[in-house]
């Protein structure tokens, strides 16, 4: 698995507990300017806080990759804490998030923003949900279900199948061979032993 402290962004992972697995939430930073991202925060808001805390993170967004529970369980709570911090997600999946007011950034087709020196490219991978995004940065991928260790995430349907494919190959394995994947579940990857060992490329 690649060395997380090696990258050139602060990357901290974050193990949510879910009656018989787990769900990655991390967070992501830039050295210089400490401005911070947390993605997918499906609970353990306090270990979240803690991390955010200890490194004196300036909490600016909090990116969801797909809507489902066990991804944005904890996205209430963290809200509260951090009142100012932007949601960003596609259109499709922002209805399920039901938070009433909150600031909220859309991330749909392909685009950039800025945290810090850091340039995050979100990146449309309908497949897993029709609204699904993954977040690039140099060196990083966070792919909520859309890709794992030697697998792929559950299609959201026959028709999802093929196109959840061809976003994964187009769009996350063409990224730099030692470009770290970050999952929703399960261990860390690269790009490289995913290209060479995932069964479904």
């Amino acid at each position: 698995a690649p060395d997380l402290s090696a990258l050139p962004c602060i990357v901290e992972a974050i193990r949510v507990s879910f009656n018989q697995y787990h769900e990655n939430s991390y967070v992501v930073a830039c050295r210089n300017s400490r401005q911070a991202a947390v993605v997918d925060p499906g609970g353990a808001v306090d270990d979240i806080l803690k991390i955010v805390q200890d490194n004196e993170l300036n909490l600016m967004h909090i990116l969801v990759t797909h809507s489902h529970s066990d991804h944005i369980g904890g996205l209430r709570a963290l809200l509260e804490m951090h009142p100012a911090a932007v949601v960003v997600s596609s259109t499709i999946e922002r209805d399920a998030l039901t938070l009433g007011s909150y600031r909220w950034q859309a991330a749909d087709a392909d685009g950039v923003l800025e945290l810090g020196d850091l340039k995050v490219n979100w990146l449309s991978t309908p497949g897993h949900t029709p609204g699904s995004v993954c977040y690039s940065l140099p060196k990083a991928c966070f792919v909520g279900d859309t890709l794992f260790a030697g697998s792929i995430g559950r299609p959201a349907g026959k028709n999802a199948y093929l196109k959840m494919l061809d976003a994964i190959r187009s769009k996350i394995l063409s990224l730099p061979d030692n470009t770290a994947i970050l999952p929703g579940h399960g261990p860390v990857t690269t790009v490289l032993q995913e290209k060479t060992y995932n069964p479904f490329f």
